[in-house]
C-alpha cells in the first residue's frame, strides 16, 4: 500500500517536460552569445530583457550614487553592464559561424 510520502515523492519527480531544459540552453545562447538564427520574437524579448536591465541598473546607480551606498553603485551597475551586453548581443550580429543541429 503506497503512503503519502510515496505518493508525493512520484508527482515531484517529473515537474517538468522534457523539452524546457533544452529550450532553457537555447535561451541562454540567445542571451549571451547571440546566435545569428534567432526568430524575431527571440530578438524581442531579448531586447526587453537587455533594456530592461540596462535602465533598470542605471536608475538603480544613479540611486544608490545620490545616497552614497557604494556598495549599492557596484552592484546595479554590474546589472547594468549585463543588461547592456544582453541588448548589443542582441543588436550586433555575431560573427560566428551557424551551428547544425
Amino acid at each position: 500500500m503506497p503512503t503519502i510520502n510515496d505518493d508525493l515523492r512520484k508527482r515531484q519527480r517529473n515537474t517538468l517536460p522534457s523539452d524546457v531544459i533544452a529550450n532553457d540552453r537555447h535561451v541562454n545562447d540567445v542571451f549571451w552569445n547571440g546566435t545569428r538564427d534567432k526568430s524575431r520574437i527571440q530578438r524581442a524579448g531579448a531586447m526587453v530583457v537587455g533594456g530592461t536591465l540596462l535602465l533598470g541598473g542605471i536608475g538603480a546607480a544613479v540611486i544608490a550614487y545620490q545616497r552614497g551606498a557604494w556598495i549599492g553603485i557596484f552592484t546595479t551597475a554590474a546589472i547594468a553592464i549585463g543588461g547592456g551586453r544582453v541588448l548589443y548581443r542582441t543588436l550586433v550580429p555575431s560573427n560566428q559561424p551557424r551551428r547544425i543541429r
